[in-house]
């Protein structure tokens, strides 16, 4: 027996309304659905640093961190609250830190095609925390998941410096008078 392919589109959203998990439709401008939105582009932007070679313990910190995010998303879709480890990326952040050198100064985000991409996910990790901010404006949102993606950014800042110290790219610091 053959299996029908199921289609992508499906027609339900033409109107401006999506669904949730859970059944529901809502408006695609609302706070929740801007903020799982958000969440996918992020993971998105993770996906294109692994597209690069990175180190073996960056790379499975971020095949770890895409799969939290998919999930956060998927609870977001279900109203669910989830419940992210930031203790976790606190770890992985203090295992990286230790090996760079201190920082003195700002710096310019950028440095090689790989750390270039992890200096814009953190970018884009902080305009995903701002949606989930929104959102708890609005609808409660867990605490934990709040502290999760500003810790995220954090981890993505420090990844993006020990990517560009290990492929031997001098940082720019950040020259207020230039």
């Amino acid at each position: 027996m053959t299996r029908k392919k199921s289609r992508i589109y499906t027609k339900t959203g033409d109107q401006g309304t999506t669904g949730l998990a859970n059944g529901q439709r809502i408006q695609k401008n609302s706070c929740r659905i801007m903020a799982q939105g958000a969440l996918d582009e992020l993971n998105s932007a993770i996906g294109c640093i692994l597209a690069y070679s990175l180190p073996a313990s960056i790379e499975h910190d971020l095949t770890f961190i895409q799969t939290a995010l998919f999930e956060l998303g998927a609870l977001l879709s279900l109203s669910a609250r989830p419940v992210p480890d930031a203790n976790w990326l606190e770890h992985a952040i203090d295992r990286l830190d230790c090996k760079l050198p201190a920082l003195r100064t700002f710096i310019m985000p950028g440095g090689g095609p790989a750390g270039a991409a992890t200096h814009f996910a953190r970018s884009v990790c902080r305009r995903a925390e701002v949606s989930l901010w929104q959102l708890n404006a609005t609808e409660p949102v867990d605490p934990a998941f709040l502290v999760y993606l500003n810790r995220l950014s954090d981890y993505l800042f420090v990844a993006a410096r020990m990517i560009n110290h290990m492929d031997s790219l001098p940082e720019i610091p950040w020259n207020p008078e230039s």
